[in-house]
């Protein structure tokens, strides 16, 4: 047995041997071979100079800046680097997410939720953990695009929801939850208040309808809207819903948490 098991190695061995001394017999190519050809370059991703003081301008500045596939998959790395700027990790966005919105979940994980404008599903991901059903609303197909190859396995029913940057008309309520975040912040004050008066109409009683925007008014950096902490308010106020709080996450932006009386 031993002898047989040498001679199979000794054997195994002499092949190995012959394979590697011997000579290459394939073509060697030309000296003049043509290198080759390079790949076609990435998508180029333009953010456009758009003032945008009125409503239909801001409409068109939201429809190019993050209606782009690149912009997404290569400058903004899918939300969590702006502009190859700015970075956010999942951990961070998970944490913020513990401390601001799971409180407003009252413990439930069965919450039909509507999330307004969620680009590239950083904020998507926290919802569903809540979400016994979810639907996602933006203008911008290709941010639907992301979101449906980003959560294709994801077993909790997800609807997909085009429309033109203003309706909520193919909304089917009423949601326990509805929630925008990081998205807000860029939009018109007309824009705004037209979404918030939808928003009344689509929440069950006792619903939450939580809105991250700017609070302290217009600014050039992080492209922020004329909006303000106490400008939500009385739109709120002006649809009967009731401000449960308003808690701002930087120096800037505002949380506000939205309540539909139960009667």
């Amino acid at each position: 047995m031993r002898a047989t098991l040498r001679s199979s190695v000794h054997r195994l061995r002499d092949a190995l041997s012959r394979a590697t001394s011997a000579p290459d017999s394939g073509p060697e190519p030309p000296e003049s071979q043509e290198p080759p050809p390079e790949p076609p370059p990435s998508p180029r991703f333009d953010v456009p100079d758009v003032r945008d003081r009125d409503r239909a301008t801001n409409l068109e500045w939201n429809r190019q800046r993050w209606g782009q596939a690149a912009g997404w998959t290569k400058a903004d790395q899918y939300g969590y680097r702006w502009g190859g700027g700015v970075q956010q990790t999942v951990g961070g966005i998970a944490a913020f997410a513990d401390e601001y919105l799971r409180p407003v979940t009252a413990g439930r994980y069965d919450l039909r939720v509507l999330e307004l404008s969620p680009g590239g599903g950083r904020f998507t991901a926290e919802l569903l953990r809540y979400a016994s059903s979810i639907t996602l609303v933006d203008m911008n197909e290709e941010c639907l695009r992301v979101c449906g190859e980003r959560f294709q396995y994801v077993p909790t029913p997800i609807e997909f929801v085009a429309n033109d940057g203003e309706s909520l008309a193919e909304c089917r309520g009423p949601y326990d939850l509805i929630a925008c975040y990081d998205s807000m912040v860029h939009m018109h004050p007309a824009v705004i208040e037209g979404y918030v008066r939808q928003m009344a109409t689509l929440i069950s009683p006792g619903g939450r309808i939580w809105l991250d925007h700017s609070g302290r008014g217009e600014r050039e950096q992080g492209h922020r809207t004329q909006m303000t902490a106490e400008d939500m308010a009385q739109i709120a106020a002006q649809v009967n819903l009731e401000v449960e709080s308003q808690r701002f996450r930087n120096d800037w932006d505002c949380v506000t948490v939205l309540r539909l009386p139960t009667s």
